[in-house]
């Protein structure tokens, strides 16, 4: 059986998409990174993981917690950066990070986002 060359995936899929997200289809924290991406009109590719062998999604994992330092998902990676989970796009969606971030990937046009790239009301702490 082949094993999972999990960094060149990783890789292949930085040089492939400027924005990425890791995920599974049932994550509810995957569904919520989606869904804040789409509230900005961001251009982004989603990695299903569900269709792995539980061997590759192990490799996959152990990589990501070396690389990234987790290996839960999702994983966002913007411009070959992984820039965490749901919960750290949320907080730079929040701290007025995300945005130009994907502006400057090229996944999101400043002028469509409006104001989403600064504070909205779903912030609780606020």
């Amino acid at each position: 059986a082949r094993t999972m060359d999990a960094p060149r995936l990783i890789e292949d899929l930085i040089a492939a998409h400027p924005v990425f997200l890791l995920t599974k289809a049932a994550c509810p924290f995957c569904l919520r990174a989606k869904d804040l991406l789409l509230g900005l009109k961001a251009e982004y590719t989603v990695i299903e993981l569900d269709s792995l062998s539980k061997e590759a999604k192990l490799e996959l994992q152990g990589h990501l917690k070396v690389v990234t330092g987790a290996g839960s998902v999702p994983r966002v990676f913007i411009q070959g950066r992984s820039i965490g989970g749901f919960s750290e796009t949320q907080r730079a969606l929040w701290k007025g990070e995300l945005v130009p971030l994907l502006v400057e990937a090229g996944a999101a046009d400043e002028k469509a986002v409006g104001g989403a790239g600064h504070f909205d009301a779903g912030n609780p702490l606020l």
